[in-house]
């Protein structure tokens, strides 16, 4: 272990950090409201978070956004 386990936990510890900082951050202003563009884009955290509609307040192009964003909308 000695060195190694030293070098392989700071490496765990890194990847976590990095993990954190990319990873989609939320903040909740109401119930079932997502604070966070990023978090718009992750399926998963919409239904996560029982999130069924997607409404933009961005003024940006409708083509920057990825594709997973139109079919995660609005769930059958």
């Amino acid at each position: 272990m000695g060195e190694n386990a030293k070098a392989e936990i700071t490496q765990a510890e890194r990847d976590n950090r990095w993990e954190m900082a990319y990873k989609a951050r939320m903040r909740q202003i109401v119930p079932g409201l997502l604070g966070n563009v990023e978090a718009s884009y992750k399926p998963q955290m919409l239904r996560d978070n029982k999130i069924n509609a997607i409404v933009s307040l961005t003024a940006a192009r409708f083509a920057w956004w990825r594709s997973t964003t139109r079919t995660a909308g609005i769930h059958k």
